[in-house]
């Protein structure tokens, strides 16, 4: 008798283990996604206002683009809103057109510390008289904190480099930030970081221009994290939770990227804490995602278009619409139809970000290497 209860004991564990197995979820990896070897990666992204839908779109917040004899009634997009979005609720006025850049660099400064800057510089247009989600009017000209936007309006010459035209109706300010920020190379754990903002906001509540510089220095000798933050020469210091794993804000698109994004992944629904030195606050940032969002790309440099495969995430801070971003798949036909590896794609590494989205403004490579240009094509059908 004792030999069978030790036996149903055995089966019952053995079943046991067999569950815990089965529901257990793999926890996606983290890993930088960029070379180790080169001395540095440098990108440069086309920002535009997103390509919102018309009022005629039967409800849709961003255009649609179909081909149903190439791709048998696939439906593409430049731009895909974030599940949760909201615009109606948004004080922020939407400008009525945008033109800018913004560069990315990652250098290796150490044998085991990253250093990312970026700069955007930004040029956007308004109407005088704009218009909130919520259809009130607001008379920029005519507002409180006007005069600090206006010292940010953009010289004649520097609007004939962009693709804006002026007109009476209308004005175009002028906006320039700089971020970096040092992490380690393996828990991508932040060291220091800094914003140099030089630009504005403009919503229904209240419009400013927003000129400060944040520097950031991490300290971790103590037995919480603790985050010096200086604005504009005055310092504050943020105890973080203890043993509290985290980023900088500054990193957030790195750390994206380094995500891997195979079509198994995400199931564990990843989430990092990031702090907003700006706001002094550490937020939760959660991350979906799509492994095929098929969507139209733009080479500004080399003048063409195409409709693409790539995937896609999306992020929340603290449950609220923020980002979404595609990227390189992990695998990818060629021009011949043969399975590729990104990460050999000439020029371009593994899940390297291609375009991504914040609000109101849309980000683009502002050109492609042709290898990946080839690697990314969707493919063609005939609709029977």
């Amino acid at each position: 008798m004792k030999r069978k209860i030790a036996l149903l004991l055995l089966m019952i564990i053995a079943v046991a283990a067999i569950l815990v197995a089965c529901n257990q979820t793999e926890a996606t990896k983290i890993l930088i996604r960029w070379e180790n070897d080169a001395p540095n990666e440098t990108y440069t992204f086309r920002v535009s206002l997103a390509d919102f839908a018309d009022d005629n779109s039967d409800g849709k917040v961003f255009k649609t683009y179909e081909d149903n004899n190439l791709y048998n009634g696939v439906t593409f997009t430049k731009d895909v809103a974030i599940p949760g979005e909201i615009f109606s609720s948004r004080d922020e006025i939407m400008p009525y057109a945008v033109d800018g850049s913004y560069s990315m660099e990652i250098v290796k400064s150490t044998t085991d510390r990253w250093v990312v800057t970026t700069e955007q510089t930004l040029y956007v247009q308004y109407n005088k008289v704009s218009k909130s989600q919520r259809g009130e009017e607001v008379r920029l000209t005519e507002r409180d904190g006007w005069q600090e936007l206006e010292a940010l309006m953009a010289s004649d010459e520097e609007i004939t480099a962009t693709s804006l035209e002026k007109a009476d109706d209308k004005v175009i300010l002028k906006s320039v930030i700089k971020t970096s920020v040092t992490f380690a190379d393996n828990t991508q754990k932040p060291f220091n970081s800094e914003t140099i903002s030089d630009g504005f906001y403009v919503g229904v509540a209240k419009q400013t221009a927003s000129k400060y510089t944040v520097k950031t220095e991490y300290d971790y000798s103590g037995k919480r994290p603790i985050a010096k933050v200086t604005v504009n020469d005055e310092t504050t210091e943020y105890k973080l939770g203890r043993n509290a794993s985290f980023i900088d804000s500054n990193q957030l698109l790195t750390y994206i990227r380094s995500l891997e994004k195979t079509e198994t992944s995400f199931q564990d629904n990843p989430a990092v804490q990031v702090f907003d030195p700006t706001t002094g606050e550490l937020v939760v940032a959660r991350f979906g995602f799509v492994y095929n969002s098929p969507m139209v790309i733009t080479d500004s440099v080399n003048n063409r278009e195409q409709k693409v495969s790539v995937n896609a995430v999306y992020v929340t801070l603290n449950g609220m619409a923020y980002l979404v971003q595609e990227n390189i798949p992990d695998k990818a036909k060629d021009a011949n139809g043969n399975i590729i590896d990104t990460m050999q794609a000439s020029d371009t590494h593994k899940y390297t970000t291609i375009r991504f989205r914040s609000g109101y403004l849309s980000y683009e490579f502002s050109k492609y290497v042709d290898s990946v240009w080839n690697a990314l094509a969707y493919p063609q059908t005939t609709a029977e």
